[in-house]
């Protein structure tokens, strides 16, 4: 197939199913975009009452972000999981239902956090650990008996396996 039928052949089930496809967004999106909403009209006038509020209540606002993300992360897995059902029904020639897409969403989440999860962990983790390792490959780098720094090739050595080559 040429990119011109892949793009017809999209924009085409798009077409035909824009309502179900708008009415998942809607069952999934609309508390987590009512809740923006509130706090931006709440604190839109007044955004020194609202950094007052976050530096006393410090704790509670780290919960509440980290609820946010994963409340937003779970309703992105929800739409793309539902989307997959519509598009798949559709080529297999089933009439799709919102019902079948959501059912579908909620069978899978499970998984689907946690590899999410485990993704973002591992972006964070992995730069960690790779300025932990700068860091301590400098330090090495530093002779701390004699006040001067060592000879380069120490420094190489330390840094070659962080960047994938055979030391």
């Amino acid at each position: 197939m040429q990119l011109g039928e892949i793009l017809d052949g999209s924009f085409n089930i798009y077409r035909r199913h824009f309502g179900l496809f708008m009415r998942l967004s809607l069952a999934l999106v609309w508390l987590p975009t009512a809740a923006g909403i509130y706090m931006q009209v709440r604190f839109s006038n007044t955004p020194f009452e609202m950094l007052n509020i976050l530096e006393q209540h410090t704790g509670t606002t780290v919960l509440f972000g980290l609820l946010l993300i994963v409340v937003w992360t779970t309703a992105g897995l929800l739409l793309k999981a539902g989307t997959i059902r519509i598009i798949s029904d559709s080529y297999l020639g089933q009439e799709p239902q919102l019902g079948s897409a959501l059912r579908f969403g909620v069978s899978k989440i499970l998984p689907l956090l946690l590899v999410t999860f485990s993704k973002n962990l591992l972006l964070i983790l992995v730069p960690g650990v790779g300025v932990v390792r700068s860091v301590g490959c400098l330090w090495l780098r530093h002779d701390h008996t004699h006040r001067r720094p060592r000879r380069p090739d120490k420094l190489v050595r330390c840094v070659r396996p962080f960047l994938g080559v055979d030391a």
